[in-house]
């Protein structure tokens, strides 16, 4: 009855991994059919290693997600895919909600990526200096959805320090017709209604020659947070953080001859939100103290091109793609100013009117290519390889600025008898604006790649892989205004290295079905350049510092990742379990150090360990039970004191700002209704534990206020029916109500003011899918 095609799950590596092996062997007198049967767990193929293979044989850490699969669980986004992940974990890191990926501790809120975010084979994440946030597609008509746990370096290049997360689309087929189609209607405890629909269809055009895949998907998420004006108290409106979201795809497959295949694709998302979802605990939950809303837009396009040809002995691939983004966020700076001025307020005493607006546009700019040469692979090859070369050129830029009235400033700061030129020593730009910042940064890289494995023994095989890049970085700043440098100002500054991270690997196949591994790897991201801070607004937090200026650039940091792990199915295919243990040494930890005026600068800050475990599981009870759950933990900790003139940046033993466990714990239960009706029903617990958000009393950025975050707990249940093609179900989305705290924060020049953010209200609703 059951269709689960999920095949991760773990379980600890020795003992317990030679204790349920011999449960299988004994268990399994016959082999394996070639079919499963209906309440067998179902296979699945990735590419985490560039060629195809299945999930039981890669020696990696991964877990693996269909369509299907994240359709059961309510999956519409990357923070639902990080809830279901051991060791992955995604939190917000600004008061304009941009968010941090973590994969096993390794994160930083500054600098480029610890985790590389691909869709398909294009590497799509940002610096977030810049743009802030990565881009996420939605999860509509995808393929699967791969989470590789630990570096990445060798084939996936310097973004994925930490691990990476692949978002895969659908392939177009040459030979068979096929769609999908998901509607759903939901209703959000104290909120607006939400909605969607989207549809998708591929198949041949010319049988054999040409064929195609398109979709088209639009989500309405309703609003529940109240939006008041502080001056007046008065109500400004309801459910303001409502937005929505549109994504189109169309990829084309051409075959013109026998082994070639040319595939040009173009992927389209344009998400919007109307307001953020931050509240001042003041006013209580889903309460925003703002006389404007405080909307955000972020789309982008990917067109790609892919061009593969299959040689005998090996294939060629080339895959071309520029991926363009836009970001533009409007938000209250009011507080934000007025505290970098030592006012205390919400709004400038005597003038209620007062408002200082900002604007952010942000871009991203990559165009990628690289061409890769893959082994052609049987089950007597002894020696494979993989191996390229790659290129990426990135260019980011931010444009900011503060709309606002200087001169009633001004006026309020000298007691009445100066304007803005008078006081601050520049007017305002066109007379509107206290600040303008221009920031353009470049990234380059140019990469070779190769990953060789030889077959020593029947079931043992070693691999080595090296990737030797040469990279760039370079900068420049342009600002103005009153309430920055008083003058127009330039700023630069460049920087190139070239980074080597080799890969190790042992695997040992015991069966078909169950493999055990050793991996040793190194992981790597760029250094940087400073934004200039202005001494006159931070003069007095850089002098707790013992520095009168920021330093104006940082170094690489890297990992060295150690990892032991093992895999299998058993009992016949009815149990699957993944589980490895793992030990990383970070070095020249790039972190951000947060000023009270406002402003930070990000610097080295030592080395750390992270070590811990992962774990998932998946049984098939029979009679239509299936159990399934997962388990992660990471015990990330700094292992060294660094000092800056006698100030502590890190603190030895603190722990870096990530859930020291996560887990989930699933069962399903299929039960037949009527002739070709089967219904089932669902339930996921997800956990993530608490963690320090801060260092410790002894660092320079701990806030007693802030420091600790709580434990999450969250609960969906889904009940359905599946007829033929249709899949029709009820569901319950944060069926308990949480409304832990996710995210807090000081509103600069606030004393009281925290700011929250917290999971959506219960949401309970009926999804209906149809798949051909």
């Amino acid at each position: 009855m059951t269709h689960l095609r999920r095949v991760t799950i773990g379980y600890a590596v020795g003992a317990g991994y030679l204790m349920l092996n011999n449960i299988a062997l004994a268990a399994d007198s016959a082999p394996v059919a070639a079919a499963p049967s209906s309440d067998q767990l179902q296979e699945i193929v990735v590419t985490a290693q560039k060629r195809s293979e299945a999930l039981n044989t890669v020696p990696i850490s991964v877990t693996a997600l269909d369509q299907d699969t994240m359709d059961k669980q309510g999956v519409r986004d990357i923070a639902d895919i990080a809830r279901l992940v051991p060791g992955l974990t995604l939190q917000a890191n600004d008061r304009l909600g941009n968010t941090n990926i973590a994969i096993r501790g390794i994160s930083s809120d500054t600098g480029s990526e610890t985790t590389g975010i691909y869709i398909d084979d294009t590497p799509v994440q940002a610096r977030q200096e810049v743009v802030g946030s990565n881009p996420y597609p939605k999860i509509f008509d995808l393929d699967r959805v791969e989470v590789l746990r630990g570096p990445q370096g060798t084939l996936f290049g310097a973004g994925s320090e930490g691990g990476t997360v692949r978002f895969l689309t659908p392939d177009p087929s040459l030979d068979t017709y096929s769609g999908y189609g998901r509607s759903e209607l939901a209703f959000t405890d104290g909120g607006a209604p939400s909605y969607e629909l989207g549809a998708a269809v591929g198949g041949p055009i010319i049988d054999g020659v040409l064929g195609f895949r398109a979709s088209a998907w639009y989500r309405e998420d309703g609003g529940y947070f109240t939006r008041v004006n502080p001056a007046t108290g008065a109500v400004d409106g309801t459910d303001t953080n409502g937005g929505d979201t549109k994504v189109i795809r169309l990829a084309v497959k051409y075959a013109p001859v026998d082994h070639l295949t040319i595939t040009p694709a173009i992927f389209y998302q344009d998400e919007h939100v109307d307001d953020h979802s931050f509240y001042f605990e003041s006013a209580g939950p889903f309460v925003e103290l703002s006389p404007i809303p405080q909307p955000r837009s972020d789309k982008f396009i990917l067109p790609s091109l892919t061009v593969n040809y299959d040689f005998d002995a090996f294939s060629v691939k080339s895959i071309s793609s520029f991926f363009k983004r836009s970001l533009n966020d409007k938000f209250d700076g009011t507080q934000y100013v007025l505290g970098s001025e030592g006012i205390n307020s919400q709004t400038l005493p005597g003038d209620p009117t007062y408002r200082s607006t900002g604007i952010y546009h942000e871009d991203q700019s990559n165009w990628t290519e690289e061409i890769r040469f893959t082994s052609t692979e049987s089950p007597d090859t002894t020696f494979s390889w993989v191996g390229g070369i790659f290129w990426q050129h990135n260019r980011e830029g931010a444009d900011t600025h503060y709309v606002d009235d200087f001169n009633a400033l001004a006026n309020y700061l000298s007691g009445g008898t100066e304007n803005s030129l008078g006081y601050f020593g520049e007017a305002q730009i066109d007379g509107i604006y206290s600040y303008t910042d221009r920031w353009v940064e470049r990234e380059s890289d140019v990469a070779a790649f190769g990953n060789v494995t030889y077959t020593i023994l029947e079931g043992l095989k070693a691999s080595a892989g090296l990737r030797v890049a040469r990279s760039g970085y370079d900068y420049i700043d342009q600002q103005d205004g009153p309430w920055g440098p008083g003058a127009p100002t330039t700023d630069s500054g460049s920087q190139k290295e070239t980074p080597v991270t080799p890969r190790f690997n042992l695997a040992y196949q015991i069966t078909p079905d169950q493999m055990v591994y050793a991996t040793a790897a190194k992981g790597y991201r760029i250094g940087g350049a400073n934004e200039p801070i202005p001494a006159a607004y931070c003069a007095k937090d850089l002098a707790g510092l013992g520095i009168s200026q920021a330093p104006l650039s940082y170094n690489s940091d890297s990992v060295w990742s150690y990892e032991a792990g093992a895999k299998g199915r058993f009992m016949d295919n009815h149990l699957s379990i993944d589980a490895s243990l793992f030990w990383v040494n970070w070095d020249n930890i790039q972190q951000d150090i947060p000023l009270t005026c406002g402003y930070g600068y990000t610097a080295n800050l030592g080395t750390a360990t992270s070590r811990g475990m992962d774990i998932q599981a998946a049984w098939a009870v029979g009679h239509g039970l299936v159990l399934s759950g997962n388990a992660g933990l990471t015990d990330a900790r700094y292992t060294k004191t660094l000092l800056d003139n006698g100030v502590i940046l890190a603190k030895s033993g603190d722990s870096l700002p990530s859930p020291e466990w996560t887990a989930t714990a699933s069962v399903q239960y299929d039960v037949p209704i009527r002739d070709e009706t089967d219904g089932y029903i669902r339930l996921d617990y997800q956990f993530a534990g608490s963690y320090y958000r801060t260092g410790s009393a002894a660092t320079f950025t701990y806030d007693a206020a802030v420091r600790d975050a709580p434990a999450t707990h969250y609960v969906t249940l889904r009940v359905g029916a599946i007829q033929g093609d249709w899949d029709v179900s009820a569901f319950i989305d944060n069926l308990l109500n949480s409304r832990t705290s996710l995210f807090r924060y000081h509103e600069a020049g606030i004393d009281t003011g925290l700011r929250d953010s917290t999971f959506r209200p219960l949401t309970a609703g009926v999804t209906a899918a149809y798949k051909f």
